[in-house]
C-alpha cells in the first residue's frame, strides 16, 4: 500500500520553510506502468524496484561512498569523484539577484544525501558507450566519473537521480555530449509530478517556469539553469542556425537558438522545429544575455512541445 514519509521535518523546515524532504513508494522506480511493491528498512527509508534498463543503462560496478562533497559530487572508496548525471541543483538554478538565503535548499540536498547514500554500496550505472561492452564510465573536464547511482539495500535499488528530482530537489537537466542523457525523458516526467505536486522546491518557488513573454524577468536569472515556457511567434535561419523568437522584437524578446551540432541530431525532426510558429514549447537551459534573454539548446530533449 503507497505510503510517504516525512523525516528530519523540524530540522529542514528551520532550512528551507518546509519539510522537503519526501521519500515515496509508488510506481516502479523509474516508473513505467502498473505499481510496484515498496519495501521498508529499519532506517526508515523506503526502496521500490528499479527500471533503469528501460532508458538504456547497464550496471556497472559496486562502491562505497564514503563523503559528500557537495549536493551533486559524492566521493567513493577507491578515492574517485562521481558528479551525478542527469541533474540541475538548487545552486545552479538560482538567481544571483536573489541570492539572500540560497543555500537553505542547497543544504537540503546535502542533508538528504548524507541520510540516502553515505556509507552505503551504491551502484554505478551508465549507458553503453557504442558498441562497447566495458563498464567504463564517461569523465569531466574536471576526472569527474558521470554516471547515475542505485542505492542498494535489501536486494532492492533505489535511483538517487530519480528520488531528487521526484521529491522537488532537483530539476531534470541535460548536458551536450553526456551519454548519461538516456534517462531525461524519465526524469522529465518526475520533475512534472513534483511540480504538479508542488513538492519540495517547487513548494517554495526556488524553482519555477518562467514566462517566455517576460523577458525582463528572465533576463535576471543571466547564467542560471532555467525553465521557459511560450508562445513561439516567429521562426528564422541563419547561418546554420534556427532562432525561435517568443516576441516581436528579436532584439530585446526571449529567444531559443538550435546550433547546427543539434539540429544534426535532429535530423529528421528538422521540418517538425520549422513549423513551431504559434505552438506552446518548454524549453530548459542556461539563460545568457544577448541584448534579449536566450537559451542555446544542448540537447534535443531540452525542447519540449505542449501544445499543437
Amino acid at each position: 500500500m503507497p505510503f510517504r514519509l516525512i523525516f528530519m521535518g523540524a530540522l529542514l523546515t528551520s532550512l528551507i520553510g518546509q519539510a522537503v524532504i519526501i521519500v515515496e513508494a509508488r510506481d516502479e522506480l523509474p516508473a513505467s506502468a502498473g505499481p510496484a511493491p515498496a519495501t521498508r528498512h529499519s532506517d526508515g527509508l523506503a526502496t521500490a524496484r528499479d527500471g533503469s534498463g528501460e532508458c538504456g543503462l547497464t550496471s556497472g560496478p559496486t562502491h562505497h561512498v564514503t563523503e559528500i562533497l557537495n549536493a551533486r559530487s559524492i566521493r567513493l572508496d577507491d578515492g574517485s569523484v562521481l558528479h551525478l548525471s542527469g541533474i540541475e541543483t538548487p545552486q545552479r538554478i538560482i538567481s544571483v539577484q536573489s541570492m539572500t538565503g540560497s543555500d537553505r535548499p542547497h543544504q537540503a540536498i546535502i542533508l538528504y544525501l548524507e541520510k540516502l547514500v553515505l556509507g552505503r554500496a551504491v551502484e554505478l550505472r551508465s549507458a553503453r558507450h557504442g558498441r562497447s561492452r566495458s563498464h567504463s564510465h564517461a569523465r569531466d573536464r574536471h576526472n569527474r566519473i558521470r554516471a547515475h547511482v542505485f542505492v542498494l539495500r535489501g536486494g532492492e535499488r533505489l535511483w538517487l537521480q530519480g528520488e531528487l528530482v521526484r521529491s522537488g530537489l532537483a530539476l531534470a537537466g541535460s548536458e551536450r555530449g553526456d551519454r548519461n542523457n538516456a534517462c531525461v525523458k524519465k526524469l522529465q516526467a518526475f520533475e512534472r509530478e513534483a511540480r504538479d505536486n508542488a513538492r519540495g522546491n517547487w513548494g517554495n518557488r526556488i524553482f519555477r517556469v518562467l514566462d517566455a513573454a517576460n523577458p525582463k524577468e528572465i533576463a535576471r536569472y543571466d547564467q542560471t539553469f532555467q525553465l521557459v515556457e511560450g508562445r513561439v511567434r516567429r521562426l528564422s535561419e541563419f547561418n546554420n542556425k534556427l532562432y525561435l523568437n517568443f516576441g516581436h522584437d528579436w532584439k530585446t524578446d526571449f529567444t531559443v537558438v538550435i546550433g547546427r551540432y543539434i539540429l544534426r541530431r535532429m535530423k529528421s525532426q528538422v521540418e517538425e522545429l520549422k513549423r513551431l510558429k504559434g505552438k506552446t514549447v518548454r524549453v530548459r537551459g542556461w539563460v545568457e544575455l544577448r541584448k534579449g534573454p536566450l537559451i542555446s539548446l544542448t540537447a534535443a530533449h531540452d525542447l519540449e512541445i505542449l501544445q499543437e
